[in-house]
């Protein structure tokens, strides 16, 4: 994804944020591993629209991907045993709530709640798409090529950042934050 110290678990369809701390011991010393997973569907990504701060719940189906990705990747023995994580960053987007809470339900939210290793932060937050919010790519490069912009090359999220918004630098900057 965007982030160097992050891996991201391929599953099928699309995963808001949640990122998983994962410890495991290696020798005398632990070396700390995170994975990184989305959100299910919503009405905007079933259709290929910037979803960042707009407060969107899970599609029928948005739910079914959270469940399969729990069945395969979440519960003890498992490559995400929430008995051996070390905390939990999730963003406090709806759909990133309801997704956590899926994952976890009866697999170890209680204890990670009763633990204190869950975290409800804006560092782990969707990508701030500003002007960009709800829109399509396409909309977003004709925006652009009205504004005179763009002229040599098509408008690239990594590269170009967005409008009023957030540029892969800060989104970077604002997760090393976590702790």
């Amino acid at each position: 994804m965007i982030l160097t110290k992050l891996c991201q678990i391929k599953t099928p369809g699309p995963l808001g944020f949640i990122l998983l701390g994962m410890v495991s011991l290696l020798g005398d010393s632990y070396r700390k591993h995170m994975a990184l997973t989305m959100a299910g569907e919503t009405e905007w990504t079933k259709n290929g629209r910037y979803t960042g701060i707009t407060g969107l719940e899970l599609t029928y189906n948005g739910v079914q991907q959270v469940l399969g990705t729990k069945k395969t990747l979440v519960g003890p023995g498992k490559l995400i045993d929430p008995a051996k994580l070390a905390h939990v960053f999730v963003s406090r987007r709806k759909r990133a709530q309801k997704t956590f809470d899926l994952l976890f339900h009866g697999v170890g939210k209680d204890a990670l709640d009763k633990d204190g290793k869950v975290s409800i932060t804006e560092e782990i937050a969707e990508w701030d798409y500003g002007k960009y919010e709800g829109l399509l790519t396409k909309e977003i490069r004709a925006r652009r090529k009205e504004q005179g912009l763009d002229k040599e090359v098509p408008w690239d999220i990594w590269r170009d950042g967005c409008e009023d918004g957030e540029c892969v630098t800060l989104c970077h900057a604002r997760v090393l934050e976590l702790d």
